[in-house]
């Protein structure tokens, strides 16, 4: 490692000797200097991943967009392993890609890269035209090319002097000299800290504060924001739900049992003020207790069974026949009597039984018929039912019943089949 570094030095050492040495011809040569010829080494405090070489060389480029967009043509300020700077009359904006050819004079075919907008400054120029200094970050050049584009810079070199200048420029932008201890020697591990300076080291410190303090902040704002939401959230439903027992209460009013109901109902969830809940349990308690609200219940209920008869599930239609016997309406026997001819024989089972609850006469005929099932638990069933609705037992012999049938009037009101 302690060699790696005093050569790096050396290197170093040289290479600022040279500079020093040139700085005067480049002056003169820069107005006459060829497409493509090194111009220097970067003299500014690099600060970089990548070394960067001043170089002019000339460019086609195009902005990478949704329709076709002209080629214009610029030329490089300098150029590394990592990007190149352009300068140009058009602005361009950050993070605009644009298709660039790096021509290279005599090298036939340009070499092609999709470069990033990353900076665009604007420079004074000497006829009063604006100017832009375009830095751009290469995205997918080659390593191929690259090694190419290096090769002709060190060859457009002016002299030897000025050609092993940019040789050992090439060699630190290559990473041949610092890449084995860049990651202790650059990020101070172990014998690296006399590798950053303390100025370096503070201002990277200052921005790992201030990052920190930005996230904190941005954490901050995140939580106040979502609890603003959740606030917003808790009084728009307080309001919802306050406004569904103002109607409960208006239907209560209006004796719309149902309505008032449902919306009573409504309000028994967990999340649901609890002043507001026990008032509509309150209320829910007083309608279960309200003899016309029962009629309502018992009439919609009578009705779902009655639709849910229709159903092709046999669990449904059986609960609903069930339904149907405890409900007791004789209004539903003629319903109960179309289902003992039903194809499934449980469901005519237990329409036997709710007509045997029910108690209406209309049902004695149909039950007479059922003691023919070929099925002897529904025969046992439809003979309960029969004494169930008469009061009398005459066998389980349809005959018997039939001729007892025949001596009543069928037209008899409901409850009178006891004879006298």
């Amino acid at each position: 490692m302690l060699t790696n570094i005093l050569l790096t030095t050396i290197c170093l050492f040289l290479l600022l000797i040279f500079w020093t040495y040139r700085q005067d011809e480049k002056r003169k040569m820069r107005a006459r200097q060829p497409t493509g010829q090194v111009d220097s080494v970067w003299d500014g405090a690099e600060r970089r991943r990548h070394a960067r070489l001043k170089t002019n060389l000339a460019i086609a480029y195009r902005v990478d967009g949704e329709g076709p967009a002209p080629i214009q043509k610029s030329r490089t300020k300098n150029i590394s392993k990592g990007g190149l700077c352009l300068v140009m009359s058009e602005k361009l904006t950050r993070d605009t890609r644009i298709k660039l050819d790096i021509e290279i004079p005599g090298g036939g075919q340009p070499y092609q890269a999709l470069g990033l907008v990353r900076r665009c400054r604007e420079r004074e120029s000497q006829d009063g035209k604006r100017l832009f200094e375009i830095g751009i970050r290469f995205l997918d050049l080659a390593e191929d090319d690259w090694k190419k584009i290096l090769g002709h810079v060190l060859k457009s070199a002016p002299d030897t002097s000025q050609k092993l200048a940019v040789f050992l420029a090439a060699l630190i932008l290559s990473g041949f000299f610092l890449e084995p201890v860049s990651a202790e020697y650059l990020q101070g591990g172990v014998g690296g800290q006399q590798g950053v300076s303390r100025t370096r080291r503070e201002r990277l410190a200052r921005r790992a504060q201030r990052e920190s303090q930005e996230k904190s902040l941005e954490e901050g704002l995140q939580r106040e924001l979502e609890e603003y939401s959740r606030q917003r959230e808790e009084r728009e439903r307080r309001i919802k739900e306050a406004g569904w027992f103002e109607q409960a209460e208006a239907h209560f009013a209006r004796q719309d049992f149902d309505q008032a109901y449902k919306l009573y109902t409504l309000l028994q969830t967990p999340t649901v003020d609890r002043v507001l809940k026990e008032r509509a349990l309150e209320r829910i308690q007083e309608l279960k207790e309200n003899s016309a609200f029962q009629t309502i219940i018992q009439e919609e209920r009578k009705q779902k069974a009655i639709e849910d008869l229709s159903s092709e599930d046999r669990v449904i239609r059986l609960n609903a026949l069930k339904q149907l016997g405890e409900l007791g309406d004789t209004q539903s026997a003629e319903v109960l009597v179309a289902t003992l001819t039903d194809p499934d024989p449980f469901v005519r089972r237990v329409a036997a039984w709710a007509l045997g609850r029910i108690g209406d006469p209309s049902g004695v005929p149909p039950l007479i018929s059922a003691l023919h099932d070929e099925h002897e638990w529904i025969r046992q069933e439809a003979h309960g039912a029969l004494v169930q609705i008469t009061g009398r037992d005459l066998g389980a012999e349809p005959q018997a019943w039939v001729e007892w049938w025949r001596s009543f009037d069928a037209s008899r009101p409901a409850g009178d089949t006891q004879g006298s």
